[in-house]
C-alpha cells in the first residue's frame, strides 16, 4: 500500500512544558452536503428515477484517511482506516431540506419533489426512459435548511459498450490484464462517458476509487495501468474483488448556503463486476 502523507502542526508554548490533549471538539468537522439525481438505468430493464438528499454530518477529521491522486483523465481516491486515538469524535448525521424541488426538461410533463416531515425526499420513478439524450433539463430547489440553487444540464448518451468481449458477452467475472491498462470502446454519443472502478472491504480497512471521464464521441478510453495498480491484486479468476460502473453523464458542482451540491443525470448501464489480476504485483 502506498504511503500516506502526513501533516504535522508543531504548536510551540512558551507557558507550559506539555500540550493539552487534543478535544473532542477540535476533532470534530462538520460538513453538509447535498446530491440530485436524474437517472434512467438501461438493464435489466429501462427505468428512470429522480431522487434528492441533503445532509449535515459531524465526522472526525482523523478517519477515514483519503488521498486524491489525478492520473491522466483519472481520478484515483484511496482511503484507509486511522488508528484508533482517544477524544475522538462521535459522529452524527441529520437529513436537511432544499425545499420543493422542480425539474423541467424533454418531453414529458415537469416533476417536482416535496421533502417530508423528516426533511427526506421520498423521489420518483417510472418505466421507460423518461429524458432523452441531449434533452436540457433544469433542475431548481426553492431553498429551506438549505439555500435555494438552480442548474441546467443537457441529458447524455446512453453508453453502448463494444469492448471489451468479455464485457459485452456479459461475462462475470472479467478478467483485467492491470499492465496493459482497460481499453473500454463504445457507440458514440451526446456529452460525458463517466468510468468508476471500486474496490473495497466492508470494515473500510482500505477502499480504492477510480473515477474516469472521456468523451462520448470519442468512442474510446484506456483506464491506464498506473491507475490499475492502486487495487488489491488477485490471483482468483472466478471471484470478483471490484466493480466497474459506466454511465453517460452530465454534473454541476455548485454551493448553496455553505452546502456541496451536486446535480447530475446519469444515462447508466447495470453495474458490472470484473477481477483486477496484478499479475507481478503484491497484493496492497
Amino acid at each position: 500500500m502506498r504511503a500516506l502523507p502526513v501533516l504535522l502542526l508543531a504548536l510551540a508554548s512558551c507557558t507550559s512544558a506539555e500540550e493539552p490533549a487534543p478535544s473532542a471538539v477540535a476533532d470534530c468537522k462538520k460538513l453538509h452536503e447535498g446530491r440530485v439525481t436524474l437517472a434512467v438505468d438501461v438493464e435489466p430493464i429501462a427505468q428512470s428515477r429522480l431522487t434528492a438528499r441533503f445532509v449535515e454530518s459531524t465526522v472526525s477529521s482523523r478517519a477515514p484517511l483519503c488521498t486524491t491522486t489525478t492520473i491522466g483523465a483519472c481520478k484515483v481516491k484511496e482511503c484507509v482506516r486511522a488508528a484508533t486515538v482517544a477524544n475522538t469524535c462521535v459522529a452524527s448525521e441529520a437529513t436537511t431540506s432544499a425545499g420543493s424541488i422542480d425539474v423541467k426538461g424533454g418531453k414529458n410533463p415537469p416533476l417536482t419533489m416535496t421533502s417530508d416531515g423528516k426533511r427526506a425526499y421520498a423521489g420518483f420513478s417510472s418505466s421507460g426512459p423518461r429524458w432523452a439524450p441531449g434533452d436540457t433539463v433544469d433542475v431548481t430547489a426553492a431553498g429551506a435548511d438549505v439555500a435555494g440553487f438552480a442548474a441546467s444540464l443537457v441529458f447524455p448518451s446512453r453508453v453502448e459498450l463494444t469492448g471489451p468481449a468479455d464485457y459485452v458477452a456479459k461475462k462475470d467475472p472479467i478478467p483485467v490484464d492491470w499492465k496493459a491498462g482497460l481499453p473500454l470502446t463504445w457507440k458514440p454519443g451526446v456529452g460525458t462517458v463517466w468510468l468508476h472502478l471500486s474496490q473495497g472491504d466492508a470494515e473500510l480497512r482500505k477502499s480504492t476509487d477510480i473515477e474516469c471521464e472521456a468523451e462520448s464521441a470519442s468512442g474510446a478510453f484506456t483506464i491506464p495501468a498506473e491507475a490499475l495498480a492502486t487495487l488489491e491484486g488477485t490471483r482468483d479468476t472466478k471471484t470478483a474483488n471490484a466493480t466497474l460502473d459506466v454511465a453517460g453523464r452530465a454534473k454541476k458542482e455548485l454551493v448553496a448556503g455553505g452546502y456541496a451540491v451536486v446535480v447530475e443525470a446519469l444515462h447508466r448501464e447495470e453495474p458490472r463486476h470484473l477481477v483486477v489480476a496484478l499479475d507481478g504485483v503484491p497484493a496492497k
